[in-house]
Order: structure tokens, then sequence, then C-alpha cells
């Protein structure tokens, strides 16, 4: 699938740079780059990174450019949202935000919620050789799926270990056939899995997403 890379730079064009070198990207695919204020750090910054990319294959019309002013989020919001759906349309997501001004990523972040995108992260953790990933699947969880049947599925497993459909579907109140619906999209996310007839299990991200949701609903019981 075309993948739509979105790169927030700084000062510095390293970590988006990186971010090509390490995942490679498709003559198809697009990239879209939010900077900040226009100042010669920030536009040499941008300038080097476009001569990267183009010499990795990605074409000029695939790749703008977006300038946003930190100081008015009350426009950057909207305005990133629109250049999202404009340069990306339906491709799958990716978000490299370590490289930009910490007030951009917050504003990339708000307008993917606004818009109920599902996309993944992909950034290098500063000081290390190695790189913080959060799937797609386990976001978009997050997005939508927060005090549905699924977080009570989740937390069932996670409570409960071992759990046949027939339990799962007693702790959750569904039919079975449902809770294997359920069982199959949760897999497709990434969050639980089973090898032949072994018991369900989480996966990390699984876990991560059923304490989550644990915690919601804890909050939402206070709350009422």
């Amino acid at each position: 699938m075309e993948v739509c890379l979105i790169v927030t730079l700084g000062f510095h064009s390293d970590i988006g740079l990186r971010r090509i070198a390490d995942r490679g990207v498709k003559t198809a695919d697009r990239i879209l780059v939010i900077f900040g204020p226009s100042i010669p750090a920030s536009e040499k910054a941008v300038k080097e990174f476009k001569l990267y990319a183009s010499k990795a294959g990605v074409k000029e019309e695939n790749m703008q450019t977006l300038r946003i002013d930190p100081a008015e989020p009350w426009k950057g919001i909207p305005a990133i949202a629109q250049k999202i759906r404009e340069v990306c349309g339906d491709r799958r997501i990716v978000v490299e935000a370590g490289g930009g001004l910490r007030g951009i990523t917050v504003m990339l972040m708000l307008a993917l919620f606004s818009m109920k995108r599902s996309f993944s992260v992909e950034t290098s953790i500063e000081g290390t050789d190695s790189d913080l990933e959060i799937p797609e699947g386990f976001i978009q969880f997050l997005m939508s799926r927060l005090g549905t049947k699924d977080s009570q599925l989740l937390r069932a497993v996670l409570n409960s270990g071992n759990m046949s459909v027939k339990d799962i579907a007693k702790a959750t109140g569904c039919g079975e056939k449902t809770v294997v619906n359920r069982i199959s999209y949760l897999k497709k996310l990434g969050l639980v899995e089973r090898k032949g007839r072994s018991p369900l299990k989480l996966t990390p991200w699984g876990e991560a997403a059923a304490l989550l949701s644990e915690e919601s609903r804890e909050l939402l019981e206070k709350k009422s």
C-alpha cells in the first residue's frame, strides 16, 4: 500500500533523513514536510531534506511542505488537517515527528485525531541508535474502540488469562459468534494472537490497550 510520510522539521534535517534511509521510499509515496518559522536554519533543513528525498527516488510533485506558526495553533491545526487530506488522500500515514518543534508536533497529532485518521509513528529515540515505533492498530484502537465491547474483551483476557470464546462471551455479554468476529478484528490490529487451538493471548500492545481501557473505565465510573 502506498504511504504518506509526514515529517516535522526544526532546524536540522538529520532525523527526517534517517527515517527515509531506514524505511526506504517508493516513487508513488507522498511526503509532507511540516516546519515552523521561516528562518535560515529551518529553510536550510527543508532544502536538505527535499534534496535527499529526491535522490532517494521521491518525485518532486509527490513532496509538499507546510509552514506553520506555532504561536497560532488555532490556525495551525486546521491548516495541517487540510494539507493532510490534500496530500495523503487515503494512503497509509506514517508520522516522523521527532525532528520538529514540540508545538508543531502537538498540533499535528491533534489534527490527525480530529480527522479520525489511522496512522503509525516511527521516530528516533534521542541519544540512542534505537527507534520508537507505535503501530497503527494500537493508535486506531485508542481513537475509536475505548469504551466498547472490544475494550471489555481485552480487559477480560488481561484479568483472567486463559479464556475460551465461551468464557469471553459470558464476561462481555456478547454472543459467541460476535466474540469470534471481534477477536478476528483485534488480531488484525495486532492486539491479540492465537496459534491453533492455544488460548487467546494479548500482544504487548494489546496489554497496553487493555490497561488504558481499564484506566478509562475507572475514570468514567468515578465521574458518574
